[in-house]
C-alpha cells in the first residue's frame, strides 16, 4: 500500500501508478491509499488547480476523459466528454 502511496507523492506516470496498484489483490486497500495520498499531496483538492492537475494527468491516458478547464472571474467550468 504505501508503494502506491510513495508512486503518486512522486508524481509517477499514470501507467507506472497502475502497475504498482494491480500488484495489490484487495482492490480497496489500493484506493484508499490512492486517496490518502491524493489528500496529503493536495489537502484542497475541491479548487480547480487540482482539477488542472488531474487533467495534465489523465491526458496521457486518455485526452478526452477532461476535454478543457475554463476559468473565468464569475464560475469555473469543466468539460468532460465520456468518449
Amino acid at each position: 500500500m504505501q508503494a502506491v502511496v510513495n508512486a503518486i507523492k512522486t508524481d509517477q506516470l499514470a501507467s507506472q501508478i497502475n502497475k504498482i496498484a494491480e500488484e495489490y489483490s484487495n482492490c480497496q486497500i489500493v484506493r484508499d491509499a490512492k486517496k490518502e495520498a491524493m489528500k496529503e499531496k493536495q489537502p484542497h483538492s475541491h479548487n480547480i488547480e487540482a482539477v488542472k492537475t488531474l487533467k495534465t494527468k489523465l491526458d496521457s491516458m486518455d485526452s478526452c476523459l477532461i476535454r478543457n478547464v475554463v476559468e473565468t472571474d464569475d464560475s469555473n467550468h469543466v468539460v468532460t466528454s465520456s468518449n
